[in-house]
């Protein structure tokens, strides 16, 4: 399976360099739902149901996603990143991972975690999930709750860390992603918090006004850190952090990716070389793939599938305007930390471990 998937890592780089297209991409972040139990207020997902509620209807089912699983095993995806909205909500999820799982990828499940319970945590055991990646933003409730929107998610997400931590045992791998907004920069204590918890690794991902779950163009500016004070001390605190986390046994984000958040939030971050519909793509609840969730051009597979549509000439397209453009404004971490690994420095100084990482990374 390593050697396999070794190869398929060479052809997406020698695709990218090339202009070819690969068989298939390593990655896929598939959302099942945009129903959603909270109120964050980076995103407006959980508006459809209220603002398009026509919309709930329309997301893929069972079947279908099924179908997008069978010919993610064929085209050689690793590892399958089941999210949201609020993927618990969907009553099938579990099966979802099972499927995946019997197709032997990784199932990674993308959460809130304040749905999760000791029977959820069974069941997501026996579904065989190799992580779950739960969002906590800080180490208080008060933060928390205020940009989740719904006061005790903090504490129900803690409970649900500790829950899969104990019944989980080394059978789930546990992350946290935080997000950071200029409500929350203490970044050390956010990953000594994490540590107290027990998990595998902390996440951080920074506030993007062109937050892709921003569907009613509603978004908050008041989180995002764009005072030069600010900004400064982020940068400190990402200094702390970078010193602080070789003392634990938490993973975390790259170096580069982490010294690279202060340019991204003085407007100065610049995507060279991206890898979006070579090494990953996402597909939605509605059947719509796409090379990434900034770009808005989409190609439906519901009357298709994801395998034709892949290798189609209309995605072809799209992968040729990637491979044109130098995307600024975009510092997501699903997207960045692979594109960083890929780079020729990077890849030359560390070609030994380099695909293992993307894939620590994107299954912690």
């Amino acid at each position: 399976m390593i050697v396999k998937n070794t190869l398929q890592f060479l052809d997406i780089l020698i695709s990218r360099s090339l202009g070819f297209r690969p068989k298939g991409p390593l990655f896929l972040y598939l959302e099942i739902t945009r129903k959603c139990n909270l109120r964050c207020e980076f995103c407006n997902l959980w508006m459809v149901e209220k603002k398009n509620p026509e919309l709930m209807g329309k997301e893929m089912n069972t079947d279908e996603i099924f179908n997008i699983v069978k010919d993610a095993k064929d085209m050689g995806v690793e590892i399958v990143d089941i999210d949201g909205g609020e993927p618990l909500l969907r009553e099938d999820v579990y099966k979802i991972i099972k499927e995946v799982n019997r197709h032997g990828m990784k199932a990674v499940l993308a959460t809130n975690g304040t749905l999760i319970t000791e029977t959820v945590t069974k069941k997501l055991l026996n579904s065989g999930v190799s992580s779950v990646l739960v969002s906590l933003d800080a180490p208080v409730p008060e933060k928390h709750d205020k940009i989740r929107g719904v006061k005790g998610s903090f504490k129900k997400a803690v409970a649900g860390i500790k829950i899969l931590r104990k019944i989980g045992k080394d059978g789930i791998k546990i992350g946290i992603n935080s997000l950071i907004t200029r409500e929350n920069l203490e970044l050390v204590k956010m990953a000594k918090f994490a540590g107290s918890l027990g998990v595998d690794g902390i996440r951080f991902l920074p506030y993007h006004l062109i937050y892709p779950h921003n569907l009613y163009s509603l978004q908050n500016e008041k989180l995002f850190i764009k005072d030069d004070p600010e900004i400064n001390k982020l940068e400190e605190e990402i200094e702390n952090l970078i010193n602080f986390i070789p003392k634990t046994s938490l993973y975390t984000n790259s170096i580069p990716f982490l010294r690279g958040i202060p340019d991204y939030f003085r407007g100065n971050s610049v995507v060279e070389k991206c890898y979006a519909g070579y090494l990953f793509c996402d597909i939605n609840c509605y059947g719509d793939l796409m090379p990434c969730l900034i770009k808005h051009k989409t190609l439906n597979i519901r009357n298709s599938s994801f395998k034709e549509a892949w290798n189609s000439g209309e995605f072809d397209k799209m992968r040729r305007e990637i491979s044109k453009t130098r995307c600024e404004n975009c510092w997501h971490s699903c997207y960045i930390e692979p594109n960083i690994r890929m780079s020729p420095l990077y890849l030359l100084k560390n070609w030994r471990n380099v695909y293992q990482e993307i894939r620590s990374y994107l299954n912690v």
